[in-house]
């Protein structure tokens, strides 16, 4: 009975260490995180972007007025945007990629045309409505519109 109870002991201890082992490395792997975000936050910042938020895209477009040439072109673009979003279907069905090719190849002015056209169509906040994109599309998307001529 004595080395059914030390057999067990020494599974529980061997348990507690593996489990303590874990822990200290998902601590760990968290700091190394919060480092990371600090320091693309830190880039943010410097570069004057805003950071990943609901204003990035408007201080990207920052003194930007929209292209009365591209109104109409403008129209169906931001119909494609407002349609890449699967309102009743859930995350797995958005579409961020036809979200990108929309901003695709646009100069800020056509961004800022969309993005008013959006507003005026849909009564919605461009730039809040783009927080349904993925972590990686929407910063692609940031990035998209800050490099845009």
């Amino acid at each position: 009975m004595q080395i059914e109870r030390k057999q067990i002991y020494m599974i529980s201890g061997a348990m507690a260490v593996v489990i303590v082992i874990a822990l200290l490395k998902h601590k760990q792997s968290i700091r190394r995180r919060n480092e990371e975000e600090i320091a693309i936050i830190q880039k943010h910042i410097e570069e004057g972007t805003g950071g990943v938020g609901n204003n990035s895209v408007q201080n990207n477009l920052h003194g930007v007025e929209a292209d009365a040439n591209y109104y109409a072109s403008a129209q169906d673009d931001a119909k494609q945007i407002y349609d890449a979003k699967a309102y009743y279907l859930g995350y797995f069905f958005d579409n961020d990629d036809e979200v990108i090719s929309v901003l695709r190849g646009k100069t800020k002015r056509q961004i800022a045309t969309i993005r008013q056209v959006f507003k005026e169509k849909y009564d919605r906040n461009f730039d809040d409505f783009l927080d349904f994109l993925s972590d990686d599309n929407y910063e692609l998307a940031m990035d998209i519109i800050k490099e845009a001529p």
